[in-house]
């Protein structure tokens, strides 16, 4: 950063700040950042920027700056994602979540605010070519934000050739940046695996084939996989349970067993799922009483 670009921020500063914690005060969830959306719609509208978009992908953002050079055929793209997380925030600062059970736990009120200060900055000076796009994208956290601005036309719109971003990441030093080639960030695929045994009565267990023990040694034959296994692609995930659902009622043992969660990595479709298909089928083959499995 030059040292004009240093001394702008550190004027900025406070402003800046004062924004993230608005937009932390006043989260959104997935597609629902209507309030976020207008007040970035307007501090845009008020830093000069050449064309403001309100409404790509629902709710999406996208700001046009033009340099003072050369105009080009290729736009470039500064994106950062709006929404919050639906939990309850417990932190006690003075611009706390004002909407129970909403948090930008995340850390997007900081990635807004970043990209509005870069946006005020390149509006006020405009030292580059071509045209700058500052992408504002909803619904991030498993709505697919990004691809629904993308299927509104957003890429052939504005003539985007390549669109930047980044993500906190507390811990690193202030002023670093971190980043590798290739991928970085994760990707998620939902699963779910159903278990199905034998009912019965309670006080006849052997009776039955109970699809609790096998749910029990298939989740932790998963979780071994990532820790074990020697293919790069699948030791870079790690896959979670979110949620156990039952057949069961009082005096009834378990019919079905399921596990709903994600596995998350690099490849986690065409390696860890074919990982998970195989231990999953060897523990319900090895139960006391064949049950089956669906995933």
């Amino acid at each position: 950063m030059t040292s004009d670009a240093t001394s702008y921020f550190e004027q900025h500063h406070d402003a800046i700040t004062s924004w993230r914690q608005h937009l932390h005060a006043h989260p959104g969830l997935l597609y629902d950042v209507q309030d976020t959306a207008d007040f970035v719609a307007d501090k845009l509208r008020g830093f000069g920027v050449d064309e403001v978009v309100t409404g790509l992908g629902q709710t999406g953002v996208v700001g046009l700056i033009r340099g003072r050079g050369p105009a080009t055929n290729a736009a470039i793209g500064l994106r950062a994602d709006m929404d919050a997380l639906p939990i309850t925030e417990a932190t006690g600062v003075p611009y706390a979540s004002t909407r129970p059970g909403l948090m930008h736990a995340c850390g997007h009120d900081g990635h807004i605010a970043m990209l509005l200060g870069a946006a005020q900055y390149l509006a006020a000076t405009r030292d580059f070519d071509g045209t700058i796009a500052v992408i504002f994208q909803p619904a991030e956290e498993g709505g697919n934000g990004a691809k629904a601005m993308i299927d509104d036309g957003m890429i052939e719109r504005f003539g985007l050739k390549e669109v930047y971003g980044l993500h906190n990441r507390p811990g690193l030093a202030k002023g670093q940046f971190a980043s590798r080639p290739a991928e970085l960030m994760a990707s998620a695929d939902v699963f779910g695996i159903t278990i199905t045994g034998k009912g019965g009565h309670a006080a006849r267990p052997h009776l039955c084939v109970d699809p609790m023990l096998v749910a029990s040694q298939i989740n932790l034959a998963l979780q071994a996989i990532v820790a074990q296994c020697r293919s790069v692609e699948v030791s870079r995930g790690f896959r979670h349970a979110d949620q156990w659902r039952r057949s069961g009622q009082r005096n009834r043992a378990d019919s079905y067993f399921a596990r709903d969660g994600a596995d998350t990595g690099r490849r986690p479709t065409d390696l860890c799922g074919t990982a998970d298909r195989r231990d999953c089928a060897g523990h319900c083959d090895g139960a006391p009483r064949k049950g089956e499995t669906d995933l």
